[in-house]
């Protein structure tokens, strides 16, 4: 993480050194605002659409990233001098139709706009064809149904979509290291002894609940999104076999046909008790 830092200061003293003197400061920041707009279609669709996928945000970033850079970001080495002023006023190879702060001849419109307009069109447009061309993995599912769901379960709906190979001990020494480890085991003892009726000095493996409860607990102290990282370094989540995916689904039939009879005898229910009271009558 310090590493990005670092790369990322020397990025922009390195842009503002070659580009400087032909923006104001506030120009400079409209530019990287346009380059942090990128990550707004996937954060968005990561929250509401579970049809989104991995390789759909690569493609959408890396589209709306390159339109950035074509439209934006070299038009300003250009009007600094270290690119022809050609590429700017008549486009790569004097093709007009490509001059990047007028796209396919869509003039009228400054140049933050004219990009934002280009490059969150791509970003959008390659995010939804490459996600709809391919369904999520098994990886990628329960994540994505973690975020659209977020408000509507305060725990995981169904523990078996879920598998891991870690114990709880992990769990109580990672938050040990934010909350203190004396309030950290007296928290997991909490919970095993009154939450979920378990003993607490057992050594078990961790399951979906545990680590929804430890995410829960770290989000006090550092922040719902570090909490999430934090648990996921130490959770090796597994996917799921063939054989464990039928068992759910099997389970998940026989819920079904279980509530069907129950509302064909709720049904039958109703119709003998009209037939009683037309009798009383």
């Amino acid at each position: 993480r310090r590493g990005a830092i670092f790369v990322v200061l020397m990025l922009g003293y390195t842009y503002f050194r070659l580009a400087g003197e032909a923006y104001a400061l506030v120009a400079i920041g409209l530019i990287s605002f346009a380059a942090v707009a990128q990550f707004a279609p996937v954060m968005i669709g990561g929250m509401y659409w579970r049809g989104g996928t991995r390789s759909g945000a690569l493609a959408g970033l890396s589209a709306g990233f390159l339109v950035w850079i074509y439209t934006l970001l070299l038009p300003s080495f250009a009007k600094s001098g270290w690119l022809a002023r050609d590429f700017l006023d008549l486009g790569p190879f004097g093709i007009s139709l490509l001059k990047p702060q007028a796209l396919l001849g869509l003039e009228g419109l400054d140049e933050i706009t004219h990009c934002l307009f280009w490059s969150l069109s791509l970003n959008i447009g390659a995010y939804l064809v490459v996600s709809s061309r391919r369904a999520p993995n098994a990886e990628e599912t329960p994540q994505a149904t973690r975020f659209v769901d977020a408000m509507k379960h305060e725990r995981p709906v169904l523990a078996g979509l879920w598998r891991g190979s870690f114990e709880t001990t992990d769990l109580i020494n990672l938050t040990g290291r934010f909350l203190g480890e004396d309030r950290a085991r007296e928290s997991f003892a909490d919970y095993f002894a009154n939450t979920r009726n378990i003993d607490p000095d057992a050594e078990l493996p961790a399951d979906a609940e545990t680590v929804h409860f430890a995410e829960t607990l770290l989000a006090g102290a550092i922040g719902s999104a570090s909490a999430r990282v934090m648990v996921a370094s130490v959770v090796q989540e597994e996917p799921l076999g063939l054989d464990e995916v039928m068992d759910i689904l099997d389970e998940a039939s026989q819920i079904r046909a279980y509530s069907l009879e129950l509302e064909q005898k709720s049904r039958e229910l109703e119709a003998a008790t009209a037939e009683l009271k037309a009798a009383n009558v």
